[in-house]
């Protein structure tokens, strides 16, 4: 495991150095409407969010300027300084923290963690830290990648149903990727791990929530199924259909806190 500096490191040099928002979201971007859609009809609300892991302000920004409150917090001083700079004038705050040692001071209405359980060390201890943000009846919206996007199908559906299987671990080295052959960040592991959908969502379940929805949602083209789910899905909306959306490249999961 990486000491908590070179962590910190890893990622404040990610921020400096790799612009993630415009080539994850930006070159596909169906990832990214999906979260936008989860979140707005808080907005409209007037919700105040928390943005776990909020990068550069990629959806704390259009959070907020549609209508909500919002916190982010990231553990890049880059990426952070960058959110502030975006969102001037908008009701957002942000800070450098890692969630892993986060305290929230006040508990919010809904809380989005997209994209970010699968990079931590402990991510037990991050989630305990995130149940304690959300208010009662508050809601927390997590996105991972899908276990079905990472190993073999039929081996997929058995750890799925079989519900024994919360993660499959995975680690990626810089070396191959565009992070190692156009911005120069070779020779560095970093993990980008897989989970399960049903697995995940009684973990929450057993952290006092309950499920308002569970779906995957398809973003990318590098796989077969994907691919031709993606093409469906620009006819029928996959969280609708019970087992389409189990196999999509991106976990979704809404849940509201019971107690």
């Amino acid at each position: 495991m990486a000491s908590e500096q070179d962590y910190a490191e890893f990622y404040d040099r990610l921020g400096r150095e790799y612009p993630e928002t415009r080539h994850v979201h930006g070159e596909d971007p169906r990832r990214y409407h999906h979260v936008l859609s989860e979140i707005r009809p808080f907005a409209a609300l007037g919700s105040r969010m928390l943005d776990v892991g909020c990068n550069d302000g990629v959806y704390t920004i259009p959070y907020c300027a549609s209508g909500g409150v919002a916190h982010g917090i990231d553990i890049s001083l880059s990426l952070i300084t960058k959110a502030q700079t975006k969102a001037r004038g908008l009701p957002a705050t942000f800070e450098v923290g890692d969630i892993e040692e986060y305290s929230a001071t006040i508990q919010y209405d809904l809380v989005l963690m997209s994209e970010v359980l699968e990079h931590f060390r402990r991510p037990e201890r991050a989630i305990e830290n995130v149940v304690r943000a959300v208010k009662p009846r508050g809601h927390l919206l997590l996105t991972t990648p899908s276990a079905g996007a990472g190993v073999m199908v039929l081996r997929y559906l058995a750890r799925l149903f079989s519900g024994r299987y919360l993660v499959e671990p995975y680690t990626v080295v810089t070396d191959g990727t565009i992070l190692g052959e156009r911005y120069g960040m070779t020779g560095i592991q970093y993990r980008h791990d897989f989970y399960y959908l049903y697995a995940l969502k009684r973990w929450l379940r057993r952290l006092g929530f309950e499920t308002v929805k569970a779906y995957t949602a398809v973003h990318g083209t590098y796989a077969r199924v994907p691919r031709m789910l993606g093409r469906l899905e620009s006819h029928v909306e996959l969280s609708r259909v019970p087992l389409l959306n189990l196999f999509g490249e991106t976990a979704f999961l809404l849940m509201r806190r019971i107690d």
